[in-house]
């Protein structure tokens, strides 16, 4: 097991995160378009009204202070920063937690004084000059960075028997981190940056003799150089060399597409051929497959085999046709008068938003014989819808129906619904796109009658449920309370197994009682608390019911006692029962890890593989010590190139992710490595293959799910501001799962995910000195950032933290909107918004704020 102490020398080599770095330098042959979804909601944008002063007043709390008690061991967060630290071994120390902090400019003073001390040792120097040289580099004094990496490699050579030194060389799992070797990427980087290409390249190959499975990675920049030195064999030899080095099969891809442009560049075809052959056994998307049977098809054009490369041409318009390349294959075979099927030509089309030839194509399709695949029809539709011509596009749906239903009214198949792909159409899935495209077109009312004709025709359908949920849903968003509840309640009684029949139930009782029909309401609640009780939903029928029940003795309340889970009713009732006000103080909190939760861990876990006591469950097995994967990822992290390194240990994480112990060592592991996000989401694999809760689980998984990383930033911003820092995990923990250099769709940034526009106010307020937009991506500023922002809103709020929690998502205007019509209340004011994205992110950190403090707190 890494210990902490190797934690901090691991992350000493973190990069300097700029802007651009946010998006990682990858070269150009390494990049892949792999979406990467937000983990949790974002700060909305827009600005907050500005309160009188910068000064944020503390908030006097009924529970008095909180008392902050550290275990036996520290926590994984970084040490604070002290201002009064004569020792050299202490700067060294202080600067090595700024390192992690990303505070710079103080590891760079810390370091800097620990360095005019002669009382380091050799290593202390050496791990100082390193850091100093990280700082440096990292504050844009590159000639100062240049300066201790080169008194680093010369110190370390005066102290080995010549090349790298492996000062403070240190084994994790199997990746021996060589700090020196380190040295020498980072001068080649300053060097390429400088346009000094030889310096650069001499440096690389330095780095690569100590590190040759980065290769991947490292190659390609040293290629580029190359090129600028006007050497493209060199540059194309250490393509050839990267894809023959194990790497991810993105990567691989990658490489192999820009060696495949590196071949063409030279008029060998034959060489580009052999490439793209490879990535087309490699890739499994459509789209990268018809890109890969186009450019496969491009290559035997060019050399002369036009056979060959129209029939590749072809294979992509049949097979792939939601493929850009595909398009272009088409338009290439339509240019040599080459007849495509029209059916393929048309759906080729829609997909490139071609839609005045696709409906062309489409309809010649229809009109040319009686034999045709109903699905014309809809992808018809879909194209008049974006040319605008709806009128048009409801006439295909109506033909798609039509046709359909006379297939079933002929055919001997008697229930059409059963998943079976016998018939080309399907009548009730032509009622759910003809109700889809009333919705866009604003047309609620009509997608309500589409919905209901569907039901009444074809109730048995798969998309039966689904109907009768959104004709209800519509006619609660246009105010037909009456027709919405009577929808629910059908919905609820027909299809009771279905997953909204619960939610049906709650929502059915709730316009109820806000129409006055107490009664009404009541007997829904019932139904669904005493039918769901196990689910989200009947807990929130029982949170209703019991509010609505005038005798206290009710045996309504008997009901509760049985409501378990971690979800945010199920948590709600629970604390309705208990008398536990919403968002409550922990009397006290007692923040890191100790020995002996990790010891009743690995117990646990033994117990549940049925291992003996003297295996070592924590520690990374050899099969996984000794993954490519995890060395790659773990040296890259190493180096600062997150973005990389995530991307190699997630392959790692989700390969493993159905193996308990391979999970628990895991997440261990990159908690101690730094990769939070990567660190929960193993954790709460584990909890998912045993069955088990946060709440059931051992105390230390359940730390590892919800951790208190950064606590020491986390304490300092909550003890000035006087809220309580359980929230604040909780918020960090939902914004951006502890990953310090997350980036939502939104551009919301950094552990708080503040959006720059929010950034640039907040740095105004707090007066924040030579601020830049990439500064929300250091812990420091982030934590600092959210904390001032959502005491901003607590203050606004009077404390109202669901409200405070909705203003940092959703906006302090629609915040206030809703605060007026629930104030405190905080189950009315849940249901009062509007903002789906914001209803589950104060479910979210309720839930989590309620572990934090079962996990921290008493």
């Amino acid at each position: 097991m890494i210990k902490v102490f190797t934690f901090l020398v691991l992350l000493l080599v973190i990069s300097v995160l700029s802007a651009c770095d946010i998006e990682e330098s990858v070269p150009e042959g390494l990049r892949i378009s792999t979406p990467n979804p937000p983990p949790t909601p974002t700060l909305a944008a827009g600005l907050p009204s500005p309160t009188a002063d910068s000064e944020q007043p503390q908030r006097d709390q009924d529970s008095g202070d909180i008392q902050v008690t550290p275990t036996d061991l520290p926590t994984v967060g970084p040490s604070p920063v002290a201002t009064d630290t004569p020792a050299p071994a202490a700067r060294l120390g202080l600067g090595k937690a700024s390192l992690l902090m990303e505070d710079y400019d103080s590891a760079a003073d810390h370091l800097l004084n620990a360095l005019q001390s002669d009382s380091l040792t050799e290593d202390e120097h050496m791990e100082a000059l390193y850091g100093l040289g990280i700082a440096q580099r990292a504050r844009g004094f590159d000639q100062a960075a240049v300066d201790a990496f080169s008194e680093l490699l010369s110190s370390s050579a005066s102290v080995s028997s010549g090349g790298v030194s492996n000062f403070q060389s240190e084994v994790v799992g199997q990746v021996r981190f060589v700090p020196t070797s380190y040295a020498y990427y980072n001068l080649a980087r300053i060097y390429e940056e400088r346009g000094d290409c030889e310096a650069a390249v001499q440096s690389y190959d330095k780095f690569l003799d100590v590190n040759p499975e980065l290769g991947p990675y490292i190659l390609p920049e040293q290629a580029a150089c190359y090129v600028i030195l006007g050497d493209p064999f060199s540059a194309t030899q250490n393509y050839e060399t990267a894809v023959t080095l194990p790497s991810l099969t993105g990567i691989n891809t990658s490489l192999r597409l820009e060696l495949a442009r590196q071949y063409l560049s030279t008029d060998d075809y034959e060489g580009a051929l052999e490439q793209y052959e490879k990535v087309g056994e490699q890739v499994s998307s459509e789209q990268e497959l018809g890109r890969a049977n186009y450019l496969i098809g491009s290559t035997h054009l060019a050399l002369g085999s036009f056979d060959e490369g129209y029939d590749y041409y072809r294979k992509a318009v049949e097979s792939y046709p939601n493929s850009f390349e595909s398009y272009l294959a088409l338009s290439a075979l339509l240019e040599i008068g080459e007849n495509v099927d029209d059916y393929d030509r048309g759906i080729v089309d829609y997909y490139a938003d071609a839609y005045e030839p696709a409906i062309a194509a489409l309809s010649r399709y229809l009109d040319g014989s009686n034999e045709h695949d109903e699905e014309a029809h809809l992808y018809l539709a879909w194209s008049y819808e974006g040319l605008g011509a709806n009128d048009a596009a409801f006439g295909q749906i109506d033909a798609y129906i039509k046709a359909s239903a006379s297939e079933i009214i002929t055919s001997t198949n008697s229930s059409p619904f059963n998943g079976s792909n016998a018939l080309t159409g399907d009548p009730s899935r032509g009622w759910v796109e003809r109700a889809k495209l009333q919705a866009r077109s604003g047309n609620l009312v009509g997608a309500i009658e589409d919905y209901q004709n569907l039901l009444a025709n074809y109730p048995t359908a798969v998309q039966a449920p689904l109907a009768a949920w959104w004709s209800a849903a519509y006619a609660e968003r246009i105010g037909n309370y009456d027709q919405a509840i009577a929808g629910y309640r059908f919905l609820a009684d027909n299809y009771p197994d279905h997953v909204d029949a619960a939610e049906a139930l709650f929502r059915a009782g709730y316009l109820a009682w806000n129409q006055g029909y107490v009664a009404k309401a009541i007997e829904h609640w019932q139904l669904g608390a005493e039918s769901y009780s196990s689910v989200p939903y009947g807990a929130a029928s029982l949170i209703w019911l019991m509010r609505a029940a005038e005798d206290e003795n009710s045996p309504i309340l008997e009901l509760a006692e049985d409501i378990s889970g971690t979800d945010y009713y199920q948590f709600r009732v629970q604390h309705i029962a208990q008398e536990i006000p919403p968002f409550e103080f922990a009397e006290a909190v007692t923040l890191g890890v100790s020995s002996r939760e990790r010891d009743k861990a690995n117990d646990w876990v033994r117990q549940q593989l049925e291992l003996t006591r003297n295996i070592d469950v924590a520690s990374l097995d050899a099969e996984l010590a000794l993954d490519g994967r995890l060395v790659r990822g773990t040296k890259l992290w190493q180096l600062g190139r997150r973005l990389e390194a995530k991307r190699e240990l997630e392959d790692l994480r989700l390969n493993h992710r159905n193996g308990l112990l391979a999970s628990y060592q895991l997440s261990i592991y990159f908690q101690e490595l730094g990769l939070y996000r990567s660190a929960i989401l193993a954790a709460l694999d584990v909890m998912r293959l045993s069955n088990v809760s946060v709440i059931d689980a051992p105390t230390f998984i359940g730390k590892l799910a919800y951790p208190d990383n950064y606590s020491d930033l986390v304490e300092t911003e909550a003890q000035k501001y006087g809220f309580d820092p359980l929230l604040q995990f909780a918020l960090i923990r939902q914004e951006s799962l502890f990953e310090s250099f997350a980036k939502s769709y939104a551009a919301a940034q950094g552990l708080s995910q503040v959006i720059p526009d929010t950034g640039v106010y907040i740095a105004e307020r707090l007066n924040w000195p030579d601020y830049q937009n990439a500064d929300l991506y250091k812990p420091y500023v982030g934590i600092a950032f959210g904390a001032y922002y959502l005491n901003q809103q607590l203050d606004a709020f009077d404390g109202d933290v669901a409200a405070a929690l909705s203003a940092y998502n959703g906006g302090p205007g629609n915040a206030a909107r809703w605060y007026e019509q629930a104030g405190h209340d905080i189950d009315l004011y849940r249901e009062i918004v509007d903002f789906g994205e914001t209803r589950e992110y104060i479910d979210r950190i309720y839930e989590g704020h309620t572990i934090y403090r079962y996990l921290y707190g008493r």
